[in-house]
């Protein structure tokens, strides 16, 4: 039998963080979504999730964001799921860094910066929103060319 998780949701003024290592059967489900916006960074296994309309399944390497205030269902969707997760609530400027739900986290950089996050999140809040920030810049998908245009032109050719 799996653990299951109905309408509870922690209390979270910033930002907290940990590590999951999940089996077959576990499953949260929050009808009124969380509070915060949730982080997955998945390292072994596979993640399931539905969320208002849109739906998936996360692996090794991969990230999910799920917002708050939205219906959510995640959960294992095989033998395992192990993941670092973040409540947090962002400021304002953070929004460009938000506008996505999975995309690849094959970074080492972004594991190192989540144990950090884990131990910082537990102490300097400060510290620990520095960490997440840089965490969601790495995974935000790049805005438009990173190069002027007429160098990404002559690099065409």
């Amino acid at each position: 039998m799996g653990f299951v998780t109905l309408g509870s949701d922690p209390v979270v003024e910033g930002v907290i963080s940990g590590r999951m290592d999940e089996t077959t059967g576990y499953r949260t489900v929050r009808p009124r979504g969380s509070a915060s916006w949730i982080l997955f960074l998945t390292l072994a296994g596979r993640g399931r999730w539905v969320t208002e309309g849109e739906a998936g399944t996360v692996g090794a390497g991969e990230a999910l964001l799920l917002p708050p205030l939205k219906a959510q269902d995640y959960g294992a969707a095989g033998d395992e799921w192990s993941f670092y997760w973040t409540h947090f609530h962002p400021p304002a400027a953070w929004a460009d860094l938000l506008e996505w739900r999975t995309t690849p986290c094959d970074d080492p950089r972004i594991s190192a910066r989540s144990l950090d996050l884990i131990s910082l999140s537990r102490g300097n809040l400060r510290l620990a929103m520095n960490a997440l920030e840089e965490i969601l810049i790495r995974l935000s998908p790049p805005k438009g060319p990173r190069r002027d245009p007429r160098i990404e032109s002559a690099l065409a050719h």
